[in-house]
């Protein structure tokens, strides 16, 4: 089997004038016009056009709340990302205005379970950044039956499909 040189089709396919297979009418384009190009014999066939891009919205929460406690309970959650297919990233900041030591907790995935990420002393403020938040719980350690307080402020960046 042979090939045509110029479009590269078998020879008894060829359309070009330049295999066995040339063309009987009188105008077709000749093949010594370099601005017909390799193909102009034998066009491609139209491509669909490409799928529509999904546009994504970044979406910007601010979520904040007291922190409210009895030193000495169990870690409560205050925030869990519910519905969200991915799981947003941000800061967490803590203010601690109780008597007793705050130990923040973060999981990071779905039903993940929950993981200490810092200790926020009386009077002090923390702060850290994480990826893929699924939640944020609050514990207190400390002499039980004193009231422990705190603020929380949790900056949120997510995607959402429009």
């Amino acid at each position: 089997m042979e090939f045509c040189e110029y479009c590269g089709y078998r020879t008894d396919l060829c359309r070009c004038g330049t295999g066995n297979n040339k063309p009987d009418f009188p105008d077709f384009p000749s093949d010594d016009k370099p601005e017909h190009g390799k193909d102009h014999h034998h066009p491609h066939p139209t491509l669909p056009p490409p799928p529509p891009i999904r546009k994504k919205e970044i979406i910007h929460d601010e979520v904040c709340g007291n922190i409210e406690q009895t030193c000495g309970d169990e870690a409560e959650t205050y925030w869990e990302a519910l519905s969200i297919s991915d799981l947003p990233s941000g800061t967490i900041s803590v203010v601690n205005k109780g008597f007793c030591d705050i130990t923040v907790s973060a999981a990071i995935t779905v039903d993940g379970e929950f993981e200490d990420i810092f200790t926020v002393s009386r009077g002090q403020t923390k702060s850290a950044t994480l990826g893929n938040i699924a939640g944020i719980a609050f514990a207190f350690a400390g002499d039980e039956e004193l009231p422990c307080r705190g603020t929380y402020c949790l900056s949120l960046h997510y995607e959402k499909d429009c």
